[in-house]
């Protein structure tokens, strides 16, 4: 067989015909760092290709979570609630009660927002995650007081009326 540029090629990739070339580890590197570059780029893609539509209703599931977990915390709250002393539930009532508005109101906020333009979107999404996130440290640290049986304090301070 007379040595030519194929039979130079085939020993130099260590292939042959019965056999199929085995790719080295710089390859294996490369291969796994080009599927992650290209799984980067279609997540890029698909972002650029979210729509506003897309964006509101991803905010309003999310939203709807974050209140669901704090309904769950509320529910564990009043069983707790049951087995406490008459004077403690006295003392807790008013808080527990201004606790359920305050979560009626954001669920009422978030049903009731109309789709605005982006930029007015950006903005009712900041309020409403602060006012989310003020209600969560609120229901938080009532828990917190509840839990050492001591007189709540106020908690929704620096709260607005929703």
């Amino acid at each position: 067989m007379p040595y030519n540029k194929i039979t130079k090629h085939l020993i130099v990739t260590g292939f042959s015909g019965d056999r199929k070339a085995v790719p080295s580890s710089k390859e294996k590197k490369a291969e796994q760092k080009l599927k992650k570059e290209k799984g980067n780029l279609l997540n890029l893609i698909g972002n650029m290709n979210d729509t506003f539509e897309n964006k509101v209703a991803h905010f309003k599931k999310e939203s709807t979570r974050r209140i669901r977990k704090v309904e769950t915390r509320m529910d564990r709250l009043r069983r707790k609630m049951e087995t406490t002393s008459k004077e403690l539930k006295i003392i807790y009532l008013d808080q527990v009660l201004e606790l359920e508005q305050t979560k009626k109101n954001l669920i009422s906020m978030l049903k009731n927002h109309k789709k605005d333009d982006e930029t007015e979107w950006d903005l009712y999404k900041q309020l409403f995650n602060t006012d989310l996130d003020k209600f969560e440290k609120m229901l938080s640290g009532f828990l917190d007081n509840f839990k050492a049986k001591q007189a709540p304090t106020n908690y929704n301070k620096g709260m607005k009326k929703l």
